[in-house]
């Protein structure tokens, strides 16, 4: 049953990624797409990304990418999710709040299937809100 679960959790980390990779790579030339980040580089993609940005954006963005590397991952993907909602973003930063999401999420879904409870229950609260 255990590996059932993971399998489903790893599958549905899969279809989202895909998702999200697909919404953010939907760019005037129909080519760009995030480049893939991992959870390690995230904080730094969005500190190079968001350098330029509003002091409560960049605020924003750098939380999410303390949180990250801190090793808060349920709190940094709900700061990812929130951060990525912003119709102020441009293009880069919205590559990067995407690329950063995935990673987060990935990691989450990593944690939650080697069984901790926090992770698993942000990723039962994140589908349950969809």
């Amino acid at each position: 049953m255990r590996r059932i679960q993971a399998f489903i959790q790893t599958l549905s980390v899969g279809i989202a990624t895909l998702g999200i990779l697909a919404a953010a790579g939907c760019g005037a030339d129909g080519d760009s797409r995030p480049a893939a980040v991992s959870a390690v580089q995230a904080p730094s993609t969005l500190k190079d990304a968001f350098k330029g940005a509003s002091d409560e954006v960049r605020g924003q963005a750098d939380a999410a990418g303390s949180a990250l590397g801190g090793g808060d991952t349920p709190g940094a993907f709900f700061s990812l999710v929130n951060l990525s909602g912003r119709p102020d973003l441009t293009p880069e930063q919205r590559e990067a709040a995407a690329a950063a999401m995935v990673a987060a999420k990935a990691k989450l879904a990593a944690a939650a299937a080697q069984g901790d409870a926090r992770s698993r229950e942000a990723l039962e609260m994140y589908s349950s809100g969809k």
